[in-house]
């Protein structure tokens, strides 16, 4: 009986994940985890008109490595190469502002609702492709 009830519970928590990494197709926001709030939103396309382009490239390096951006700006995430990436903040508490695959090809955006220094690698080929984006 306490077998089922772990893997019930299991399964459960599997669903529960698996529903929160949701696809890519709109506004990603926080709903717990460290201090609860996100600082911006996360989307596959439609946050507005892009203000800042970060190329994820084959020489395993964001281009450029360091940007800049208002608060509301669009900061557009591109794989101009063709081997995977992904784009995690580190800074966002709650991983509210992950990016899971950037395929070849693909773009990703995010708007910062909060100002501050914002930290991101991309896991595959961390620890050296990594960036930071300063948002006034």
């Amino acid at each position: 009986m306490k077998l089922q009830v772990l893997a019930l519970g299991a399964s459960a928590a599997a669903l529960i994940a698996l529903v929160g990494c949701g696809t890519g197709n709109g506004p990603v926001t926080s709903s717990g985890g460290g201090s609860g709030t996100c600082p911006g939103t996360a989307a596959v396309s439609g946050l507005g008109s892009v203000t800042v382009t970060i190329n994820a490239t084959d020489g395993l390096v964001f281009v450029p490595a360091a940007a800049t951006a208002h608060t509301g700006d669009v900061i557009e995430f591109k794989n101009t190469g063709s081997v995977a990436h992904t784009v995690t903040f580190q800074d966002s508490n709650d991983g509210c502002l992950t990016d899971e695959t950037l395929a070849p090809g693909a773009t990703w955006e995010v708007k910062f609702t909060v100002a501050g220094t914002y930290n991101y690698l991309c896991t595959v080929h961390a620890p050296n492709m990594k960036g930071e984006i300063t948002v006034s």
